[in-house]
């Protein structure tokens, strides 16, 4: 992909931590999810954190390094371990981050 005048959209590498959840939404009365993370990059790159046995407010505290450019957007989705097979049963949440709203890829990482 290429950016404005011919110019190569610049690529950086990113740590990017999923630290926490917090009051996940208990989808079931007698049972608190097994919560795990997948986390993309423009949808291509992936990584997983481990799932953690019944709790709603989950620390996982892993990092990971992606290589991201101006205009990726990192999703980090939230899932039931026990439920993720069945289709649409085991999503707990999302949040969508734009990588050039947080830091400067071009600069090598300096904040806005």
């Amino acid at each position: 992909m290429t950016e404005s005048y011919g110019r190569p959209a610049p690529i950086g590498v990113l740590k990017a931590t999923v630290l926490a959840a917090d009051n996940l939404y208990k989808r079931e009365l007698f049972r608190l999810p097994d919560p795990f993370v997948v986390l993309t990059v423009d949808g291509a790159q992936t990584q997983t954190t481990k799932a953690l046995k019944r709790t709603l407010s989950p620390y996982w505290n892993e990092t990971f390094e992606v290589r991201v450019k101006p205009t990726s957007v990192i999703t980090a989705q939230v899932f039931d371990q026990r439920k993720f097979k069945k289709r649409g049963q085991g999503f707990l949440g999302v949040i969508n981050v734009q990588v050039s709203q947080h830091m400067n890829v071009e600069t090598g990482g300096e904040g806005k």
